[in-house]
């Protein structure tokens, strides 16, 4: 994950000192992206790491979300299973009012409503034009598009950043009620 970190940071600042090298600016999303799936795939493994150790409960669907398979019950030979993926905007929404409600106790959803959502949903829709090219003009970026990019990977930062920070504060709350519950009761 350091590595996609590092990857997207390199190509920033190198965009940063060519501002008018297209290439960089494709290779900016190229990485950011995979940078962003990255860390919800680390929160997922987290929230199922918490629930192997009898941390929390996940219903059927919130498993098959985190492991993105759906799990088959009975004679399974006879319907073919598919990879259960969500996508972007659904994972994000999906992977931290999960992260929120199972580790840290309480429930913040993503804000759908904000200037900075709705720039994240416009940078997934700049990438999927440029990974899934139709017409020439689909793999040029504008700087308005490059703006609207970066807002996206600072306001996914922040949020990230906010969203763990809560879940620790909440975590260490909740485990430190539950070492003093143990000691009390074990002393009886």
């Amino acid at each position: 994950m350091d590595l996609l970190f590092d990857d997207t940071k390199s190509v920033f600042e190198l965009s940063q000192r060519e501002p008018s090298n297209p290439f960089l600016h494709r290779m900016l999303i190229r990485t950011l992206f995979p940078t962003i799936e990255g860390q919800l795939s680390i929160v997922k493994q987290m929230i199922l790491d918490w629930y192997h150790l009898k941390g929390c409960e996940l219903n059927r669907s919130e498993f098959e979300n985190l492991i993105e398979e759906p799990t088959v019950f009975g004679n399974s030979l006879k319907t073919p299973v598919l990879p259960k993926y969500l996508g972007l905007k659904d994972n994000v929404k999906f992977t931290y009012a999960v992260f929120a409600l199972k580790l840290g106790e309480f429930k913040k959803n993503i804000e759908t409503k904000s200037k900075e959502w709705n720039s994240f949903c416009k940078a997934i829709e700049i990438r999927d034009r440029l990974m899934h090219p139709k017409a020439e003009n689909d793999i040029l970026l504008s700087e308005p598009d490059m703006i609207n990019v970066v807002d996206a990977w600072l306001w996914f930062d922040q949020t990230s950043e906010d969203y763990r920070n809560t879940v620790t504060e909440k975590f260490r709350e909740i485990v430190t009620k539950k070492i003093i519950f143990f000691h009390r009761n074990s002393s009886k």
